[in-house]
């Protein structure tokens, strides 16, 4: 059994509910228990998974903002990646 709009979502649901995937009865039950279309489920369950993923970030979060002598250290090392010599005005590097 699918969505009313089947051709919007797909129709493999799996035959039995498990971790990796649920029936589509399994979703007109929680429809009705929320109070809500199939569609609104759907579009729940899509944008918390969407903010578990933002959740998840590929970095770790740092420790707030760095100390005095962090932004010291820093700055010395950014002085040794800076590009040495004359500057030069906008105009000359589209001449």
């Amino acid at each position: 059994m699918g969505p009313k709009n089947s051709k919007k979502f797909p129709q493999d649901a799996r035959s039995k509910d498990m971790s990796s995937g649920t029936t589509w009865c399994a979703v007109d039950v929680l429809a009705v228990d929320l109070g809500m279309t199939v569609t609104d489920v759907l579009n729940l369950v899509l944008v918390r998974l969407a903010k578990v993923k933002d959740d998840s970030c590929a970095y770790e979060r740092d420790d707030g903002d760095l100390s005095a002598i962090q932004l010291v250290e820093l700055s010395k090392d950014a002085k040794s990646h800076m590009p040495k010599g004359a500057e030069c005005g906008r105009e000359s590097l589209f001449a």
